[in-house]
């Protein structure tokens, strides 16, 4: 058991800096109003990124991001597996597993979004947690929990269905289903994570029912990639 928390752990840590740089753009198009996004507009982002932070600042927030992902991993795959030994369905064990290393790991996420989301961003993690406190770092939490669920329920689901098929494949279907399906409730938490009081009703009403899938081709290869590499 001891031994597939740690691979889980290091496996996640591995995948998210992989991905790191296509993460910090959806993020910045994620949490923006006023970005529309299109693909050449995200290659741009990224030669932004680039030349006004260095090629480091493409993976600016990755350490947050590692923080939280081997405990957030590590969480998941326990309650997962134990969850499972218990009620063999991979489909909610996978919810419960999702949402306690959402809960657990939530401000560090949090963070994460605060440091990323502007190019030339000067803040560091001390200046944003001082500002925030610890409360306000659980800003999002409840779109955070019900995203977490229904991504990490079908995640689970779709590939346990499918891997005796052809586990390259289920991996790749699991990150693309999984993510359509949570997509619309991490649009939410985004935009409260960078201080917007924002509502599915207010984005609806603002920017119509695309904006609760912007950028989501970009993720969905972000996905993809994850689920084969993790």
């Amino acid at each position: 058991m001891l031994d597939t928390i740690v691979i889980g752990g290091v496996a996640g840590a591995v995948g998210r800096t992989i991905v790191a740089p296509i993460d910090r753009v959806k993020i910045i198009y994620q949490s923006n109003t006023n970005i529309p996004f299109t693909w050449k507009g995200a290659f741009l982002k990224l030669n932004e990124i680039k030349q006004k932070e260095g090629f480091f600042g493409l993976w600016k927030g990755n350490t947050s991001s590692l923080t939280r992902i081997v405990p957030y991993e590590a969480i998941k795959f326990k309650v997962y597996l134990t969850t499972r030994d218990i009620m063999p369905n991979n489909l909610i064990a996978g919810m419960l597993a999702g949402v306690c290393g959402e809960i657990c790991t939530y401000p560090i996420e949090t963070l994460r979004t605060r440091i990323s989301y502007q190019i030339g961003n000067k803040e560091r993690y001390y200046d944003i947690i001082r500002q925030m406190g610890i409360r306000r770092l659980y800003s999002g939490v409840n779109p955070a929990i019900l995203s977490s669920a229904v991504y990490n329920g079908l995640s689970f689901g779709v590939y346990e269905y499918w891997k005796n098929i052809n586990s390259s494949v289920a991996a790749m279907l699991a990150g693309i289903i999984s993510t359509i399906g949570c997509y619309p409730m991490e649009i939410v938490k985004r935009r409260r994570q960078v201080g917007l009081c924002t509502t599915p009703l207010d984005i609806y009403n603002t920017e119509g029912i695309r904006a609760f899938y912007k950028c989501i081709t970009f993720n969905s290869t972000k996905s993809a990639l994850l689920m084969i590499i993790v």
